[in-house]
């Protein structure tokens, strides 16, 4: 971390957003999501379903540990199953919502080449559009 800091001091020109926001991702449970307690805006994860929700409380021993908010720290995950392990993507409703109940907030999903095919993000993009409409 010293050198992450030093680094961090030493930007100039100073960025637009002061600080920068922070994205750790990983869920080792003594050092990253105790790093990420410590210092991040952003945590994102590699795990869902009951894994997610073992590291989400891991992650708040940990703020609780650092006198820190967890409700602070923005969780982000993988979603879509495409190119994971060869299976078949899981709907919205069943992945996207088990994530959102837990705190996900925010997502990504993997594209592969060559022929970058986004027709499978649609779905997604429909179910986050109604997800926010009931916020």
């Amino acid at each position: 971390m010293p050198r992450i800091k030093d680094r961090w001091s030493r930007l100039n020109p100073r960025p637009v957003q002061d600080p920068i926001p922070l994205l750790v991702g990983g869920g080792g449970e003594g050092k990253t999501l105790r790093i990420v307690a410590e210092h991040a805006q952003v945590w994102y994860s590699f795990t869902a379903g009951e894994e997610l929700a073992h590291k989400i409380e891991v992650l708040r021993r940990h703020c609780a540990t650092v006198g820190r908010d967890p409700q602070e720290i923005e969780i982000s995950c993988g979603v879509g199953g495409r190119g994971r392990e060869g299976r078949e993507p899981l709907a919205p409703e069943e992945e996207g919502r088990p994530l959102l109940d837990l705190g996900a907030m925010a997502s990504t999903m993997g594209v592969s080449g060559p022929d970058h095919d986004l027709s499978h993000m649609a779905a997604w993009v429909r179910w986050r559009d109604e997800v926010d409409a009931d916020r």
